[in-house]
């Protein structure tokens, strides 16, 4: 739906939009879901909320260190080959997308611009969520250890919980029915008269 429209690179840009449509929705619970990069949008969104009187009542992150760890990179201003590497490092992306020139280079640039944003990204690192946050983890995924993951513990004043499964960076695809019922525990803990 978004393809042609120009690309943010970031962070404020793309919280400032977001919480301009969530602000617009409905009143009722809000929750917010993030894998990797998303994690790190969910975080600063959720802060934002908060910030402007329109807190959310739970936070999941997969797949994501906390915002004091996260791992400093320059892959948006890599060459190609490199990018393709890095992506492939952790199979997000079928490499199977970059045999065909047209196909790839649409694929390195949406790519370049996601990077583009992780990398500007300066963390918000010294706030607390004051909502409960909840780690999903795959215990084998190699951008983030158990006791990266344990972190997050940290950054909410709500409390803190930790679910983790046998698994790569992408443990979600294979366990996907199990995450899906720890979200779904999650929702139906929240009070009702939760804002």
């Amino acid at each position: 739906e978004r393809i042609e429209a120009v690309p943010l690179t970031a962070m404020r840009d793309l919280i400032s939009l977001l919480v301009n449509e969530v602000v617009a929705l409905p009143a009722r619970p809000r929750v917010l879901f993030g894998h990797s990069m998303g994690a790190i949008i969910a975080w600063e969104l959720g802060l934002a909320l908060q910030h402007c009187g329109h807190p959310i009542s739970r936070l999941f992150i997969s797949g994501q260190k906390p915002p004091d760890a996260v791992r400093q990179t320059q892959f948006h201003r890599a060459a190609d080959q490199a990018l393709i590497e890095e992506v492939a490092r952790f199979s997000a992306t079928p490499a199977s997308l970059f045999e065909f020139p047209a196909l790839r280079d649409l694929v390195l640039e949406q790519l370049r611009h996601d990077y583009t944003l992780i990398e500007r990204w300066q963390p918000t690192s010294t706030m607390t969520l004051s909502a409960p946050i909840t780690v999903l983890h795959g215990l084998e995924d190699s951008e983030v250890t158990l006791p990266e993951a344990q972190r997050w513990a940290r950054f909410t004043s709500h409390g803190f919980n930790l679910w983790s499964w046998p698994g790569d960076h992408f443990y979600l695809t294979t366990h996907w029915q199990a995450v899906v019922h720890r979200l779904c525990q999650g929702l139906f803990s929240l009070p009702l008269n939760m804002p």
